[in-house]
């Protein structure tokens, strides 16, 4: 039986379909192994919103032909089109473009002799599961190299997501996470996001996670989901990048700070434990120390739950990469160290207030050292000495924070299945808080 090991870097899209071509191979006969082991495949899923991501992408191919030189190593994702422009790869590695993904195994099956059509399958792992809706994106930020390496927006037909959810339900998810480069652009006929966010409420007895969204998409429809489904998480990842609005403008993001602030209040105000987490893009060119404490002085009024902070890196492809003044590295090392800082307090500050709250984990490992789960509020929990079963939603009190996790305990005769708790919650907002 023939190994494969794949290393993922990027997004939860990428990690999703990391996750859909294990299983994939899984069913022409492939067995997964660590990417750190001697593997018969090598396969890099890989990134291009940097270049340190870049970089990390052709080290990852050069440790796999190093560990063994007669693999069959393939590099796809984001970067693969660039790569193949700037014949940075050594020889020996094949390239599978980001659109490309779902022939890897029948690339793979021709050389390895398998006689098996491989279909893309849906997830099937551990209690939670990523399904990829959408793909794409047409807003062409003057940063962003997504649209050149993606394409533009396209999403799947609703019916076919209910059914993958509908099967997970029934196979014991209990969380399921819907992942696309722009959730906000999905729409199939008349179905768009929110329409299909109550058909997946609907269909599965568990927590239903959005992965990220862009701040214009943030309407009162998903503001009204949030105020009246409970198994729809409290938990947005809404990309901000500057706090300033000339340099928002110069970005080519289509809203201002205060607009932001706006729409973080209107979310809080329909759920007032939701986690707000963010990205943050430090020296931009042209960006002043003045704007980037602009940007700092936002943050810390706006109190994000947490920052992905990233330093600018100018990207083939983009306009902002013609631009003139780019700023020091150094400068911008400093500027993400503050940023870093402001994260760290930020998100110590988001879980003390979890604090002497009542609310539901999912249970991801469970042992003799206690339960460690992940609030619908993307918390972190543990209980020491508690016991329960890997997979469950329990109802848990906030004791103490550590760091930026909680330190929980179990409530009580409050261990429950999925169809239990959340579905039970989902009928009604009573006791989100205790």
């Amino acid at each position: 039986m023939p190994s494969v090991a794949i290393a993922t870097l990027g997004c939860k899209v990428n990690q999703t379909e990391s996750e859909r071509m294990l299983v994939q191979l899984a069913r022409i006969g492939f067995k997964t192994v660590a990417f750190d082991e001697r593997a018969d495949v090598y396969v890099v899923n890989s990134c291009t919103v940097t270049s340190e991501a870049d970089h990390k992408s052709r080290k990852l191919a050069r440790r796999a032909l190093k560990a063994n030189p007669s693999a069959t190593v393939v590099l796809t994702g984001c970067y693969a089109a660039d790569a193949k422009d700037e014949g940075a790869l050594p020889a020996g590695v094949h390239l599978l473009e980001a659109g490309r993904k779902d022939e890897l195994g029948r690339f793979l099956a021709k050389i390895f002799g398998s006689g098996s059509e491989p279909a893309m399958p849906p997830v099937r792992a551990r209690a939670r599961a990523m399904i990829k809706i959408q793909d794409g994106c047409d807003n062409f930020c003057s940063y962003c190299i997504v649209p050149h390496a993606r394409g533009g927006p396209r999403s799947r037909r609703a019916a076919e997501v209910i059914d993958e959810v509908a099967g997970l339900g029934r196979e014991g998810v209990r969380e399921i996470v819907l992942t696309g480069i722009n959730l906000g652009r999905y729409r199939d006929e008349r179905t768009d996001l929110v329409e299909l966010l109550r058909l997946v409420i609907a269909a599965f007895p568990g927590r239903v996670r959005l992965s990220s969204i862009e701040p214009p998409d943030v309407g009162d429809g998903l503001v009204g989901l949030l105020s009246s489904e409970e198994s729809l998480c409290p938990h947005l990842h809404v990309p901000l990048q500057s706090g300033c609005d000339s340099v928002l403008e110069s970005m080519g993001r289509n809203y201002d700070a205060r607009y932001f602030g706006r729409m973080v209040e209107r979310l809080r105000a329909a759920r007032p434990e939701i986690a707000i987490t963010t990205d943050v893009i430090c020296g931009f060119p042209g960006e002043s120390d003045e704007q980037a404490r602009e940007t700092l002085r936002f943050l810390e009024g706006l109190a994000p739950a947490k920052l992905h902070v990233f330093k600018y890196s100018s990207r083939p492809h983009t306009s902002a990469a013609k631009l003139s003044d780019q700023v020091a590295p150094d400068l911008k090392s400093e500027r993400a160290r503050e940023l870093g800082a402001l994260d760290r307090s930020l998100g110590e500050a988001f879980a003390e207030r979890q604090v002497g709250r009542t609310f539901d984990i999912l249970v991801e490992t469970a042992g003799e050292e206690g339960v460690f789960g992940l609030s619908d509020n993307y918390v972190r929990c543990v209980c020491e000495g508690d016991k329960a079963r890997k997979g469950t939603i329990v109802k848990v009190v906030g004791v103490r924070r550590r760091g930026r996790a909680v330190e929980t305990r179990i409530v009580q005769g409050q261990r429950r299945s999925a169809v239990e708790g959340v579905g039970a919650a989902a009928r009604g907002r009573g006791g989100a808080d205790g």
